[in-house]
């Protein structure tokens, strides 16, 4: 920004090309002041510790497992911990560049990078224009060296613009920059043998024109993620303008146009397109602290006009405290907003969707302490983001009994082909089974295939057989692993204990499915042991008999004997006690030993003794 700024079961395939980027490789960003975004967890998590504090552009890379190479300002390349490579400094980007370097994959080599770098466009030089380098992360000790520096590329005039295009192959690479003072476009080959030095050229567009002032250099360039269209924004003039992209053969054509009011320190600066390719995102910046605004674009609204006039406000920063600034698509698929001297980062939760369904969200990632966002986020290669990303047919789902389901695929545009044999953008199925499509999207044909499962399950539950036991209370847990359940008590827990005799039945529900069943409970008595060892049966009425307790009838037998081995009382009924005499006679003061035999509630046979006082 030169000196004017100083604050179910899916399965994807990718079954043309051979990217050399997966979303692993864009899971860690470091940008602005130390701030640091890691998305391996799958959801954004700020981390500090990145050695980047620049105003405005920044990249980074990591291996396709989302574990940090390196990363640059443009100026400085740090390995991963976050030591500068050697004959990683000087290079020819710029912190005051809109997008000081952008790195992509060496065709020739899995351990080969290069990085590309634009200085500050037509500010205070010297103007070093755009320039590349090339890293060997089999070097130093896998930590990488650097080992070509600032081979130029363009100079001395180009602005602050860089974007890296995978080309249809899937295997090369376009470097797309824009001159000064000229509406050309420049998109250089890298293939296995170099950089081809001879650009594709082509005049299109807005011109890039310089007033004076240099603004007009500011703003970020993007690629869409199936690199069949370009967007640029131009700070200094006021404007956004769009192409189409041939990742072929590189030429860029069909130019439209978004006018803003120029105004001095306002303007469209980040750009992004949406992961479907169809909505266009434009942060509107404003430095002097006026209203700043992040702009949603459909781009499928019909000829320029129409497109223009789709203008919605996304989110509003009135006072401009801390505007709007880059516009990055993520790994997850969600669109990152920075703020400048912002401490968190915005989040547009649902790009592919128009007006407020895009769900954005202020603040939504909050960065480490002592980090602070600036003008820019990495300079993701964008057009290598996988296109699976918006291609979903939904969970495998389950249905009970009779069912009608609805597979759609009409998120991704391009030619459909079900394994039913239909070629329509969505099917309706009755039956169980694995539905896939295969569709043929984006410039270069790409096949992108997704799965889903849909099965028929006849839902059942047991409470087990009815249940005759002996215990005081039982618990009645079906085991369904439901979602809502319903018993005859009222209950509706997973389980209930009981303690009555009588018929349980529940229910339970998950999804569309339902069941039930119902269970008998009996509860049977069993032995009930008395504490009791002295009686006195002298007749007071109280304490004149024994017995060693409460029990069932079934083998009940009783035998107390005197001290001297005498049955002195015997009986087969559990409700008859002893009195304490023998043949009609007080049995003398003494201890007696009584033996008991009795069924217990299970059915099987016991035994107890003791004595009595």
């Amino acid at each position: 920004m030169g000196q004017q700024i100083t604050p179910y079961i899916i399965f994807i395939f990718l079954l043309a090309g051979n990217p050399c980027f997966s979303q692993g490789e864009n899971n860690i960003w470091y940008f602005g002041n130390n701030a640091g975004i890691d998305f391996n967890s799958g959801s954004p998590v700020s981390i500090s510790g990145g050695q980047v504090n620049t105003i405005e552009g920044s990249a980074g890379i990591c291996n396709a497992a989302g574990q940090l190479l390196f990363y640059s300002d443009g100026t400085f390349v740090w390995d991963r911990n976050h030591n500068i490579m050697p004959n990683g400094s000087g290079l020819f980007g710029d912190g005051s560049s809109t997008q000081s370097a952008v790195i992509c994959a060496d065709p020739a080599g899995p351990s080969l990078y290069y990085i590309f770098t634009a200085d500050q466009g037509g500010y205070a030089g010297p103007n070093q224009g755009i320039n590349y380098s090339k890293i060997d992360m089999t070097l130093n000790a896998g930590l990488g060296d650097v080992y070509v520096l600032n081979s130029p590329l363009l100079a001395p005039e180009a602005t602050e613009k860089i974007v890296a295009v995978q080309h249809c192959n899937g295997a090369d690479y376009w470097i797309v920059v824009h001159p000064f003072n000229s509406n050309a476009f420049h998109a250089y080959q890298v293939t296995a043998a170099g950089v081809n030095t001879t650009p594709v050229i082509s005049n299109v567009g807005t011109v890039h024109s310089n007033s004076g002032g240099y603004g007009e250099t500011i703003g970020y360039m993007k690629a869409s993620p199936d690199g069949g269209r370009l967007a640029v924004a131009n700070y200094g003039q006021g404007f956004v303008d769009y192409f189409d992209f041939d990742n072929t053969t590189g030429i860029v054509s069909n130019p439209g146009t978004i006018l803003y009011l120029i105004q001095p320190a306002v303007g469209p600066y980040g750009v992004s397109f949406s992961p479907d390719n169809t909505k266009l995102y434009v942060g509107f910046f404003n430095y002097l602290l006026g209203p700043s605004y992040l702009y949603q674009y459909d781009l499928l609204a019909g000829n320029a006009a129409a497109i223009a006039a789709s203008q919605f406000a996304v989110g509003t920063d009135i006072n401009g405290m801390t505007p709007f600034s880059a516009v990055q698509i993520g790994p997850d698929n969600k669109i990152y907003v920075a703020r400048f001297d912002g401490t968190s980062i915005d989040v547009v939760n649902n790009p592919n969707v128009l007006g407020p369904g895009c769900n954005f969200a202020a603040g939504a990632v909050p960065l480490a302490a002592g980090t602070m966002s600036k003008g820019g986020l990495p300079n993701i290669v964008d057009a290598v983001q996988s296109v699976s990303g918006y291609l979903n047919l939904g969970p495998d789902t389950s249905y009970c009994g009779n069912f009608s389901h609805l597979i759609d695929a009409s998120a991704l545009t391009g030619t459909y082909l079900w394994n039913t044999g239909a070629t329509t953008s969505s099917i309706t199925v009755t039956q169980p089974g694995t539905y896939y499509v295969s569709v043929l999207t984006g410039p270069c044909s790409i096949a992108i295939t997704d799965t889903i499962v849909i099965s028929s399950v006849s839902p059942s539950v047991s409470l087990g057989p009815d249940t005759t036991i002996c215990s005081a209370a039982v618990t009645l847990d079906p085991n369904a692993g439901a979602v809502n359940y319903l018993w005859s008590t009222g209950a509706i827990s997973p389980a209930i204990s009981v303690t009555q005799n009588g018929a349980y039945w529940v229910l339970i529900s998950s999804g569309n499915c339902t069941a039930g069943d119902t269970i008998n409970v009996t509860f049977k008595s069993d032995a009930n042991f008395s504490e009791v060892n002295v009686f006195t049966p002298n007749g007071d009425g109280v304490n004149d008999h024994f017995t060693p307790g409460t029990f069932p009838p079934a083998g009940y037998s009783l035998a107390i004997y005197d001290r001297w081995g005498i049955l002195v009382f015997q009986t087969m009924n559990p409700a008859l006690s002893w009195d304490g005499t023998f043949e009609g006679k007080p049995v003398p003061d003494g201890v007696c030993f009584w033996l008991l035999t009795y069924t217990d509630c299970t059915g099987k046979a016991a035994e107890a003794n003791g004595f009595v006082h």
